[in-house]
């Protein structure tokens, strides 16, 4: 059974810094967290930043209900 505190996301942040991890990316203006995992070939790109809050709703919903 896994056992480990349950931090926050600031706590998740904070403690992969002490780690010396870099755990925040910028995409666009918008910071986010950094992907997890690392792969030596391809490392992951952050060109766009995250849609807004609904910004490809109606294009999903199209897409669905197909």
């Amino acid at each position: 059974m896994p056992c480990a505190p349950i931090n926050t996301v600031a706590d998740g942040v904070a403690l992969a810094r002490e780690l010396g991890l870099d755990p925040v990316v910028t995409a666009g203006d918008v910071p986010g967290v950094r992907h997890p995992i690392g792969f030596s070939a391809t490392a992951p790109r952050y060109d766009l930043p995250p849609p807004g809050l609904d910004e490809h709703g109606d294009e999903i919903r199209a897409w669905l209900a197909d």
